[in-house]
């Protein structure tokens, strides 16, 4: 059993290899392989890899089996997200998208959520009760009209600030093949990996090299040294902070507070060349994740979405299921609006103080609003009336009478 996830992790570094030649060919012979790319990509929707992941889900401490259909790292993502220390994977290998739901009933309906990762075009051929579609990633984007004490309102962003100045952090830019070598290798790389192990996005260093012409590249340094960095890319009016990294990976200066330094500082560079609109990147649509929340202190709106994103189907609603849907909030499109979904585990839940506190943590700009889903009965004959006071950010429904998201 160990040698197919072996094999299939093999696949997959060759794959990005392959990748990373291709994105390095003539335009011209990109053109002419265009075929083959678009077959390459029809066999990843088309024919993922189909893992059965079992363990320990963190909230409730019972038994969750996740049947996932998709990419490595977002497997990865989802086991963290899921299990509290590690969970016994079993990898059933490359399997046709239409016979993901035959093999899954062979594992048993207790406890159990299925987890497809598809294109959203591909939502409308899913049309199950109790399915939420999720992104894979949201974006978001920083208005830069407001001035500077406007800007930064937030109470914990301001505490952030005061560290920042505490610490005696500074900013410089740089521009040359020999910092983007430093920055790439001794920060996003230790960064990202350390941060995130398996299921860490990283971009091909010969892609940062091809963008850095039209790039700023940025780092934060204490008296000494450099401590961490960033790529910015420009576009027409706009600044992208494309991605971020620290020294070595090193938790203490994260705790120092560049991170922080690393968005302080170039807004305000952004400012000051006439910049208004700063695009944030994506984060994960998942409402407790912490980049997400970070970003939330700068007022961020969210304003799209990736192509994929993951369809969540329980095939039973056991402890450890309704353990992990109240453990991570997340994002879903309705209509063409985002929207955010919170469970609650039972009518009792659902006091005034409790929906207002859904408002203040959950609730981000960009968002049409928030629906809290029930496992409990709040809907029939007495359906519950949500103080009028919330009642144009959230709605309040019943887990498997209104559960599916609209289609778009």
């Amino acid at each position: 059993m160990n040698q197919q996830p072996n094999r299939q992790v093999k696949i997959d570094g060759l794959a990005l290899k392959l990748k990373s030649v291709y994105r390095g060919l003539p335009a011209w012979l990109r053109f002419i392989l265009a075929p083959l790319e678009f077959v390459y990509y029809l066999d990843r929707v088309l024919r993922p890899s189909l893992w059965i992941m079992t363990g320990e889900e963190t909230s409730s401490s019972r038994e969750l089996t996740i049947i996932f259909a998709g990419n490595n790292q977002n497997r990865y993502f989802l086991k963290n997200l899921a299990f509290h220390n590690c969970s016994r994977d079993e990898n059933i290998g490359k399997t046709w998208l239409w016979n993901v739901s035959k093999i899954c009933r062979s594992y048993g309906q207790h406890d159990t959520l299925r987890i497809n990762e598809i294109p959203r075009y591909l939502r409308i051929l899913f049309k199950d009760p109790m399915t939420w579609y999720v992104p894979c990633w949201v974006y978001g984007e920083l208005h830069l009209s407001a001035d500077q004490q406007q800007l930064v309102r937030n109470r914990s962003l301001r505490s952030d600030i005061n560290k920042i100045k505490k610490a005696n952090l500074t900013f410089e830019t740089a521009s040359d093949t020999a910092d983007c070598h430093e920055f790439y290798h001794s920060m996003h790389l230790p960064f990202v990996t350390q941060s995130h192990h398996d299921g860490a996005v990283v971009t091909d260093y010969a892609d940062v090299l091809h963008e850095l012409k039209r790039c700023d590249l940025v780092f934060v340094r204490n008296e000494e040294e450099r401590l961490a960095g960033a790529l910015i890319r420009y576009s027409k009016n706009r600044a992208e902070l494309w991605f971020l990294g620290v020294k070595d990976g090193n938790p203490e200066y994260v705790r120092l507070g560049v991170i922080g330094a690393l968005y302080y500082y170039p807004i305000l560079y952004f400012k000051s060349k006439g910049i208004q609109r700063v695009d944030f990147g994506p984060s994960r649509a998942f409402l407790k994740n912490g980049v997400l929340q970070y970003k939330r202190k700068w007022d961020q709106t969210l304003n799209g979405t990736s192509r994929d994103g993951f369809l969540i189907r329980p095939s039973s609603v056991g402890p450890a299921v309704k353990g992990f849907l109240c453990n991570n909030p997340f994002i879903i499109t309705d209509r063409g609006k985002l929207v955010g979904v919170v469970f609650a585990d039972g009518k009792e839940q659902l006091s005034h103080d409790f929906l207002e506190q859904t408002s203040r943590q959950y609730f981000l700009k960009g968002m049409a609003g928030l629906v809290v889903f029930t496992f409990g009965g709040v809907e029939g004959d007495e359906p519950y009336v949500v103080p009028s006071a919330l009642s144009d950010r959230i709605a309040v429904r019943c887990v498997g009478r209104d559960s599916r998201d609209r289609r778009d």
